[in-house]
């Protein structure tokens, strides 16, 4: 694959670093979305008003973080494995893998330390920073204002470049934002792209809020656009996983190129010995062609066509005060269903995990479990959002359970969750259920005649009191009914009857609070149903 010996070294180092992913409470070395805890001394789950007994965290504020990492031979390195080419789950090992994860890798064999990942929510990342509950974030994480106001920034190691997706065969002209404000936008929540968006298009007025949708993660974002009828016209993300995107799905790229960003390494700040060490790491990459041989491995680039990093601190920004509580979660245990534990196809069964509060922002039955992706296949899994039961302050552990049923085909499979905060922000660590089906390889055929619930959302996932959200749903196999539910204040309601196989419908709520909907097909071979929800401020 590589031309040189440089680049051989720096593949053997990459793969001796890679360690395969554990389980999902379970101690991993490296690739690992959660802190290990050892089996035979579980953390205690505190009662109400009890603190629980601390875990192994990152250097706390003040502290020297680099001496440390020294003492501990570790990063801590908190990523958000949804954005191929950067970083991604590899469906087959459930490994992660990408350019950001080669890079980190690379830095921790250069510094002799292990890198140890935690999977998080990417909205959380700047929290989780500013807890202390990781060393570094690295997620295709772009420098902005806001950000340099709570956290530090390492020099920048890849120049990116944002795209706008259509459908194929759209006939869209876009040269410069204000053309966009004729469409409905999907992003990603909490990216860069959708502060652009709304400082450029939403605030001055040019497109009402309700057209700028978000969503969980770039899967969810290509449904909303390709599925009929579409929730949205265009997508805005990062070039080149819209580049990926464009190889496998009905959609093209309608322009590029009209907001550059900047991806860095993102650290807690006043820690500049360690802001430093990773400086110094940087360059000696870029100088000795290994950022080059990365790129080409993952991103498919040349080393002509790499834009030009900027000089390190050539340009100053003055922060803004940051406000409000930090919200942070971590995994503590699994309480049922070790990982890949053996399932019969459509076998229901209930998933447990304790979680810790590790932010400081109180839990109320506004916050919620939710789920957020899963592998091989999308969707797989999935449970409508669990509301936390009463208050989880500060440092206090909390037991969570959804209710899932086993996927039709035989195979491993994984779901991942993560909490989200009354706003809509998704935060702390992906948490993750897996099961096998049909151990041994077998061949295992669907019922015949049962409905599948392929895709049940409810966009955006925050509204404003007598505002609107849309329904979106789409179901395959042997159908002869499907209802949709809404509990508005309790209340069953039904929304739709004989609804289509693909549609859409409008929900208007007119009380505030967490408003839950249901999907309930039915056929010759049985029913299945799903859940979601919105926060309505």
């Amino acid at each position: 694959m590589f031309k040189n010996k440089k680049m051989i070294v720096m593949l053997i180092a990459t793969l001796i670093a890679a360690v395969l992913l554990a389980s999902c409470g379970g101690g991993e070395a490296e690739t690992t979305a959660v802190p290990t805890v050892p089996a035979e001394a579980p953390p205690a789950t505190a009662a109400p008003g009890e603190t629980p007994p601390p875990a192994d965290t990152p250097a706390t504020s003040g502290e020297d973080m680099w001496s440390n990492i020294q003492a501990n031979a570790k990063i801590v390195a908190g990523t958000s494995a949804y954005y191929p080419p950067f970083e991604y789950v590899i469906p087959e090992t459930f490994q992660l893998d990408g350019f950001d994860i080669a890079v980190m890798r690379e830095i921790g064999r250069r510094l002799g330390v292990e890198i140890e990942f935690r999977d998080m929510a990417f909205d959380g990342l700047k929290d989780a920073l500013q807890l202390n509950q990781i060393n570094v974030a690295i997620a295709a994480l772009s420098v902005t204002p806001e950000r340099q106001a709570v956290i530090d920034f390492t020099s920048v190691y890849y120049v990116g470049a944002d795209a706008i997706v259509a459908r194929t065969g759209t006939q869209v002209v876009i040269n410069n934002v204000q053309d966009m404000a004729a469409y409905r936008i999907g992003v990603q929540t909490g990216s860069i792209y959708q502060a652009w968006l709304q400082d450029a298009l939403v605030d001055p007025g040019l497109i009402p809020a309700e057209n700028l949708v978000t969503y969980e993660n770039t899967g969810a974002m290509i449904r909303a656009l390709v599925e009929e009828p579409s929730q949205v016209d265009l997508l805005v993300m990062d070039l080149l996983p819209a580049e990926d995107i464009a190889k496998t799905s009905p959609v093209m790229i309608a322009a590029q190129g009209l907001n550059q960003q900047l991806y860095s390494i993102a650290i807690p700040k006043g820690q500049e010995p360690f802001l430093q060490v990773l400086n110094d790491a940087l360059i000696n990459m870029q100088t000795d062609g290994t950022t080059v041989a990365l790129a080409k491995q993952y991103l498919g680039l040349e080393a002509d066509q790499l834009p030009p990093t900027p000089t390190p601190g050539a340009s100053v920004i003055t922060p803004v005060p940051p406000v409000g509580c930090l919200l942070g979660m971590m995994y503590i245990n699994d309480l049922t269903i070790p990982d890949f534990t053996n399932m019969n196809p459509g076998e229901s069964f209930q998933k447990g995990w304790t979680i810790q509060n590790t932010g400081t922002c109180t839990w109320d039955s506004e916050y919620s479990l939710v789920y957020v992706g899963s592998e091989p296949v999308d969707g797989v899994l999935s449970a409508g959002p669990t509301s936390i039961s009463g208050t989880v302050q500060p440092a206090v552990n909390y037991d969570i359970y959804v209710d899932l049923v086993a996927p039709e085909q035989a195979g491993k499979y994984k779901g991942y969750y993560t909490m989200r905060a009354p706003n809509g922000t998704l935060f702390g660590d992906r948490i993750w259920v897996a099961v096998e089906v049909g151990g041994g390889g077998a061949t295992v055929t669907p019922p015949s005649g049962a409905p599948v619930i392929e895709n049940f959302t409810a966009e955006p996932a925050v509204i404003q009191v007598n505002t609107c959200a849309n329904l979106n749903w789409a179901v395959t196999g042997e159908v002869t009914n499907i209802k949709i539910l809404g509990y508005e204040g309790g209340n069953e309601t039904v929304l739709v009857d004989n609804a289509d196989r693909v549609g859409t419908f409008k929900s208007c709520p007119t009380v505030t609070g967490e408003v839950l909907y249901k999907i309930v097909g039915t056929g010759p071979g049985g029913k299945a149903d799903q859940q979601t929800s919105i926060q309505v401020q």
